[in-house]
């Protein structure tokens, strides 16, 4: 009789890519706004999408090395819980070479009944991400996409220790999450992972200005900070 595989046989080279292989360096393809289909877009999801301009290459920096974000200049949605809006800035999620899923930044749907200038008052942003195989990621790795995307998302109400733990726990609860679906698909499957942070992103917006000021660019080098 022949032993049935286990997941780690079956995914072996995906591993062995997660363990041993090389980062992808991201070859970007940007969207050019007004010149694409964004010309017919609200005018609220064109501003914030300006405003994302940095977050891939900020991720991309603050990120263990291994993972890489590469802008699409496809920028419909694929978050199939969001009625509104159609329209984001998205990136495909590497992890060295083995592509992982997406992750998309918009406006939050409440904030695109309202004008440009009541935005620019009260900036809210939602990004959602769908990973898949990070059942076999390292728990560092796996932790630090979901921090900083949650940190970054962050106001800084209570200061930026506060930010801090507010996107931990975000962080270990959506892990924590994703373990449950793991144990339940056991050996059948591997599940995906979907998560989602919304707010006022005044931590992203004081970095992205830090870094302007200094003459800091992320897109220059892949840098893992101190």
């Amino acid at each position: 009789m022949f032993s049935r595989k286990t997941l780690h046989d079956e995914y072996a080279k995906t591993i062995a890519e997660i363990d041993e292989g090389q980062r992808r360096e991201p070859q970007h393809d940007v969207p050019l706004v007004p010149q694409s289909s964004w010309g017919t877009v609200d005018t609220v999801d064109q501003f914030a999408f300006h405003e994302f301009a940095w977050l891939g290459a900020t991720l991309d920096w603050s990120t263990e090395d291994e993972w890489s974000f590469e802008e699409t200049s496809d920028t419909m949605r694929r978050a199939s819980y969001l009625d509104s809006p159609n329209h984001g800035r998205r990136w495909i999620v590497y992890y060295n070479r083995l592509r992982l899923g997406w992750v998309e930044v918009s406006a939050a749907p409440l904030k695109l009944l309202g004008t440009v200038d009541d935005y620019r008052a009260s900036p809210q942003a939602r990004v959602d991400m769908e990973l898949s195989l990070m059942r076999f990621i390292p728990t560092g790795a796996a932790f630090s996409i979901l921090y900083q995307t949650s940190f970054f998302m962050q106001s800084t109400e209570g200061g930026y220790d506060a930010a801090r733990e507010r996107a931990r726990v975000a962080a270990d609860s959506a892990m924590t999450w994703y373990m449950w679906d793991v144990m339940r698909a056991g050996d059948q499957y591997v599940p995906g992972l979907q998560f989602s942070a919304e707010g006022s992103y005044a931590v992203f917006r004081e970095r992205v200005a830090h870094w302007k000021e200094t003459g800091f660019s992320p897109f220059e080098r892949k840098r893992h900070p101190v």
